[in-house]
Formats: C-alpha cells, sequence, structure tokens
C-alpha cells in the first residue's frame, strides 16, 4: 500500500500520518513559494526515510515522520516505503503554512511582513529546520532592529560551530541566512517600504 499524503499542522506525529488525507489545491502565497524553494535547495529530496543530522528518522524534503524516533516511524505509514518527490513537496508545503504561522507567532505579524522577502523566506527556512525558533536572544535582536548583531548571536551555538568543524550543509545552510540578516540592516527605506506594501497579506 502507498503512503497517503499528509497535510501537517506541524511535523506530523503518529496521528496525522494514520489519519494522512490529501492536501488541496490552494495557490500558494509570495512567502510560501520563496520559502519552499530556499528550504527545498538545503534539504533536498530523498525518497526513503533517513536519518537528519540531529538523529531523527526524516522523509521527502527534510519533514519528520512523527516525532523522529525510530518507535514513531516503524508505526508510521513510511516504514520501508518510498515517496515520490511530488508528494514529498505538497508535505512540505502544508508544513511551510505552519511555520509561517509559527513565525508570525514569535515575531509578530508585523514584524514578519516588515522584512525583505529574502529575510523572510529565511525566517521561515530556519523555523523549518528548528534553528531561530530555538534562539531567543536572535528574535529579540531582530525584532530591535539589530541585524548584524542578530546574525552574529545566530551562529553563537554549539549546533554551528560542530557543523562548520564537520563542513556540513547544515553550516552553508545557517551562512546564508545569518548574511542575508546582515544585510537587511543596509535596506532602504523605500525599498523596505515596497517590499511590505507587496508582502503584507489580506485579512
Amino acid at each position: 500500500m502507498e503512503p497517503k499524503l499528509v497535510k501537517p499542522k506541524r511535523n506530523p506525529n503518529q496521528a496525522d500520518l494514520a489519519n494522512a488525507t490529501e492536501y488541496g489545491e490552494e495557490e500558494p502565497t509570495d512567502l510560501e513559494l520563496e520559502a519552499f524553494k530556499v528550504i527545498r535547495r538545503h534539504e533536498g529530496f530523498k525518497e526513503k526515510p533517513y536519518t537528519d543530522t540531529k538523529g531523527k528518522r526524516t522523509i521527502g524534503i527534510g519533514t519528520l515522520i512523527g516525532d523522529g524516533s525510530e518507535e514513531a516511524y516503524r508505526k508510521s505509514p513510511y516504514f520501508n516505503k518510498t515517496i515520490t518527490e511530488d508528494q514529498a513537496a505538497e508535505i512540505a508545503r502544508g508544513d511551510i503554512k505552519e511555520k509561517i504561522a509559527t513565525s508570525e507567532r514569535l515575531l509578530g505579524r508585523d514584524y514578519l511582513y516588515s522584512v525583505s522577502p529574502a529575510l523572510q523566506a529565511q525566517i521561515i527556512s530556519s523555523v523549518y529546520r528548528g534553528g531561530l525558533s530555538g534562539s531567543p536572544n536572535t528574535m529579540k535582536l531582530l525584532k530591535a532592529g539589530k541585524f548584524e548583531d542578530a546574525a552574529r548571536e545566530y551562529l553563537n551555538n554549539a549546533e554551528y560551530r560542530q557543523a562548520k568543524a564537520e563542513k556540513s550543509g547544515v553550516a552553508k545552510r545557517m551562512d546564508e541566512t545569518a548574511a542575508i540578516m546582515a544585510a537587511e540592516g543596509k535596506r532602504g527605506f523605500a525599498s523596505a517600504v515596497e517590499d511590505r506594501l507587496k508582502q503584507q497579506p489580506k485579512n
């Protein structure tokens, strides 16, 4: 039996996987599209379940299987199964919607849409990976407009230092996010207003 698609409310848990339903054909927003491009580029695609850099069982485009444990994986529809890239993309897009909502809660909706589209996409990508959401000091500095300080704080942790020593893709991904954070402070006022008008979603 082929695994069904799941529209995650978060990283899919056992109940989500057991009661998976097909993700609808809803028109994606610009932010969803840009965030997906960043995430797809860094996560890649794996048709079979694998263990990620944090030791979590994962599939497709960086989607956790349940809580990422071996037990959750063995009980899931993905045990010893494969999925197509289209299926993986639909699962990831559903999860991105939740990560956008999470980012709005963490940083404030108005704040999220006040920064450049490039930084918005990086924020969603980092929350998707579990990086920025675990760094309250970085978020505080971002909201204060101290972008260069935020970039330094974002990289000031054991995970980054280990990834850098191992020359892993995680380090490159975090370097990219930090660089875009630091560059945000150099945006002109007119550019910021234009981006805000384009990106602010309708209520």
